[in-house]
């Protein structure tokens, strides 16, 4: 496990080449440590040298042309990524990828993250939250970007790992996106890999936008993307052919999901064979411990707010072996896989809103809260 190296905030403006050659710059010895330890596991995932399993993946996927006509911007910033860590451009770009790698390698890996949301209810603001759980690797290596997006108007606080464009986030304008991987829903080799998909909600002014954008958008792997800003939250899910709503009816004035799918019916073939006879595999076991302890939590009567029960959730450990919140070194499902949990975040979809951020498992890892009235 890494040291915590990373600054906690890194501020980026300029052109998004700019921004991007900064993140790279500013981030070089912690982007090259982490891109080869990420290397190394990919050869001890599809055993064969980790460049090969690189060039095997853009050879054999086509997302530039999705990424040039829905985020051309954020191409250009990890162009600057590339550039400015050294590293060559394929690597750069592929280790954006997290969830597309493991999709077209066929691998029932890395499936993560619970998310739940609170609609509001006159008193208090929409909220959103997550654990970001990835590969244990990562861990030392956690950073908040504070994004200035001249050509979207808007600035953003954006979780992510160095080297990295983002993986959950929320903006000035309220708009906040939480996601889940489902990689039981069909994929692509072209269309939006999530994280581009995440800083094109970013770039939205409303809810509104951000779900008209994911209705539009051809997207590349399956994911469940948690919505939401001062108005309103919804819960998508989204493979290569369709976006489904996620509604329970049950869920009252909360939304919940972990890595399984509750609505869509575009599910790959193999899972559905699976379902079918009655069987089951270790990550769905783990993500269905996780979904019933969110369904307990939440329906469980409560004098605290839904904030407080939220920040509760994040760091829970109610099903010792399949917990919300896991440790690198804890004694779970998850560090036996090499998963742990990354960061945790819970966003306040106010019309002043705040990013409640912890960059380490949030039982154990102290809270900032980042707003956007601070000096830049």
């Amino acid at each position: 496990m890494a040291d915590h190296l990373t600054p906690q905030v890194l501020c980026l403006s300029g052109s998004a080449y700019e921004r991007g050659r900064t993140h790279g710059q500013t981030l070089r010895t912690q982007i090259r440590d982490v891109v080869a330890a990420w290397l190394s596991e990919l050869e001890k995932e599809f055993a064969r040298p980790g460049d090969e399993v690189v060039d095997r993946f853009v050879q054999r996927t086509d997302f530039l042309p999705a990424i040039k006509r829905w985020t051309p911007d954020v191409l250009e910033e990890i162009r600057g990524i590339a550039e400015g860590s050294g590293l060559r451009f394929d690597t750069v770009f592929a280790f954006q990828c997290v969830d597309e790698v493991w999709a077209n390698g066929d691998r029932i890996v890395g499936e993560h993250c619970t998310t739940v949301g609170h609609r509001g209810d006159g008193t208090q603001p929409p909220l959103i939250a997550q654990t970001v759980d990835v590969e244990t690797f990562r861990d030392g290596y956690q950073v908040v970007l504070r994004i200035v997006d001249g050509s979207a108007g808007t600035e953003s606080l954006v979780t992510s790992c160095a080297g990295v464009i983002g993986f959950n986030g929320l903006n000035r304008h309220g708009v906040g996106v939480c996601c889940n991987g489902e990689l039981q829903l069909r994929h692509a080799s072209t269309g939006l890999p999530v994280a581009c998909v995440v800083r094109g909600i970013l770039q939205q002014r409303s809810a509104d936008e951000a779900l008209d954008f994911l209705a539009r958008v051809a997207h590349a792997s399956g994911q469940h993307y948690l919505v939401g800003d001062p108005a309103q939250i919804r819960s998508l899910e989204c493979s290569s052919t369709g976006v489904a709503e996620v509604a329970p009816a049950d869920a009252g004035d909360v939304l919940w999901h972990t890595n399984h799918p509750l609505a869509s019916e575009d599910l790959q073939p193999w899972y559905r064979e699976l379902l079918a006879a009655g069987k089951s595999y270790p990550f769905l076991d783990n993500s269905r411990a996780r979904l019933a302890a969110l369904k307990a939590r939440l329906g469980s009567d409560s004098t605290t707010s839904r904030f407080e029960q939220f920040r509760g959730i994040l760091a829970s450990s109610d099903d010792r072996r399949h917990p919300i919140c896991s440790g690198p070194e804890d004694d779970t499902f998850y560090a036996e896989v090499g998963l742990s949990t990354f960061a945790s975040t819970l966003m306040v979809l106010s019309r002043a809103p705040e990013l409640h951020v912890t960059l380490g498992p949030p039982d154990r890892t102290p809270c900032q809260v980042l707003r956007f009235d601070e000096a830049r």
